[in-house]
């Protein structure tokens, strides 16, 4: 018994050795494989400030025609992809009631004139009555002045010769018939004076008062006052009869410009997109007709990888191709797309140009370079080489004298797997591509 409990202590013993020495050759074989290291060599290479790539034209804008007026359509003159220019005629409306209507208002602005004319010629008239009135007023005043120095005169060769008829010169008869003359002229000069009294009603400085007028001194002035006042009311008659004229004027031009609103035209030059009606139909007023897609302006959508978006941002100066048209473009970057396209991965950016010749056409390919403002020469090696990554700045192991080496380096951008920089390494060095975590700063090495 005693030798069974010895032989299997020596069993036990031998077991675990030969374990703990099967452990210790594990170990050593891994460290082993652990200093030999896959490595790569530092590149230099020349990083060119442009980009690369393609993409679309697009439309930048589209405008939905409308009809200012409703009416039946009587002539469609475009169909969807025609190219039209800026007042081209689309479709040709037809409104009966809009043409009965211009007649209405074309009649009445026949004799809304006639009465212009009319009252022209009636204040015409007036002016020419005032003017022989006056005149008339100042004769009688001059026949007035006339009639009382006759009266003078009669009265003082009266007196005269009632002496001489006391002396006997004169008859009784010749006294008397010199009385009865005198008796007459007064007569004729009381009726005379009575016809001036009237014939100033109207044209009296009194009258121009009591109209809020200061007569003037002037003669002149003073007539002008006097047909002024007199013809006022025609004056205001006239006004209105113009008024009339005017307002038969805009309507008979609002009329017409609606009656042209029946030729729906295009307000831009571009494309026709989507038309909604055909010969025949009946379009309400203020009615989408169709679409015209501006193409004075157009959009060149870009596809940028991923990669390369980090560096582009609006502004940078982009030049687009477009092979069918044969045109070169120069333009500036305006947007770029938030977030990546799901199904290519890659970003959209956008770039607004004139279209000049109106040759280019949405949909068609075009090639675009992009100026992204880092060219220079760079070192790089692959992303898989680094270790310790954060934000800009990385790790990675040199091999110097088969030792590896840790050197900190800073990131200048990273493309299609391989890291850039502008400093920290040489062209051609050595260094660990895939490190094992069990390198470290000074750690022998062997390379495969």
């Amino acid at each position: 018994m005693k030798k069974i409990i010895i032989i299997f202590a020596f069993l036990a013993a031998a077991g675990i050795a030969g374990f703990t020495a099967f452990r210790k050759m594990r170990n050593t074989n891994i460290k082993t494989e652990g200093n030999t290291v896959e490595i790569c060599s530092v590149e230099t290479e020349f990083i060119d400030s442009k980009i690369e790539t393609y993409g679309t034209v697009t439309y930048k804008t589209k405008h939905d025609i409308t009809s200012l007026v409703s009416g039946n359509v009587i002539e469609k003159k475009v169909k969807e992809g025609d190219f039209v220019k800026r007042g081209q005629i689309l479709y040709v409306l037809k409104n009966v009631e809009l043409e009965i209507q211009s007649a209405q208002y074309q009649n009445s602005l026949t004799s809304a004139k006639a009465n212009v004319d009319l009252y022209k010629a009636k204040l015409a008239e007036q002016i020419q009555y005032v003017q022989s009135k006056i005149l008339s007023i100042q004769n009688k005043e001059a026949e007035i002045k006339q009639m009382t120095l006759n009266l003078y005169s009669a009265t003082e060769k009266f007196n005269k010769n009632v002496e001489i008829n006391r002396l006997g010169g004169i008859t009784d008869q010749n006294l008397k018939d010199m009385q009865d003359e005198i008796s007459s002229i007064k007569t004729s000069l009381e009726i005379l004076e009575r016809e001036y009294q009237i014939s100033l009603i109207g044209f009296s400085k009194d009258d121009l008062i009591k109209n809020g007028i200061n007569p003037s001194e002037n003669q002149e002035i003073y007539e002008k006052q006097i047909i002024d006042l007199n013809t006022k009311t025609y004056v205001a008659e006239l006004a209105v009869a113009r008024a009339e004229y005017e307002n038969s004027q805009k309507n008979v031009q609002l009329i017409n410009n609606l009656i042209g609103e029946l030729n729906i035209r295009s307000c831009v030059n571009g494309i026709v997109g989507i038309t909604n009606f055909e010969e025949g139909e009946f379009i309400n007023q203020n009615e989408k007709v169709l679409t015209i897609i501006d193409i004075s302006t157009c959009t060149a959508e870009i596809n940028i990888q991923e990669t390369d978006i980090f560096d582009i941002e609006p502004g940078k100066k982009a030049m687009i191709e477009i092979p069918s048209a044969n045109e070169i473009i120069n333009c500036t970057i305006t947007d770029i797309s938030p977030v990546a396209d799901f199904s290519t991965g890659n970003f959209f950016v956008k770039a607004d140009f004139k279209n000049e010749s109106q040759l280019i056409k949405p949909g068609m390919f075009l090639k675009c370079s992009i100026e992204t403002g880092i060219p220079g020469q760079y070192l790089k090696i692959p992303e898989s080489a680094l270790i310790n990554s954060y934000g800009d700045t990385t790790d990675c192991f040199i091999i110097k004298n088969d030792l590896a080496l840790k050197k900190n380096l800073k990131i200048e951008f990273t493309k299609d797997g391989f890291a850039y920089f502008k400093n920290g390494l040489e062209n051609g060095q050595q260094v660990i591509d895939n490190p094992s975590k069990f390198i470290q700063d000074g750690t022998n090495v062997k390379t495969l």
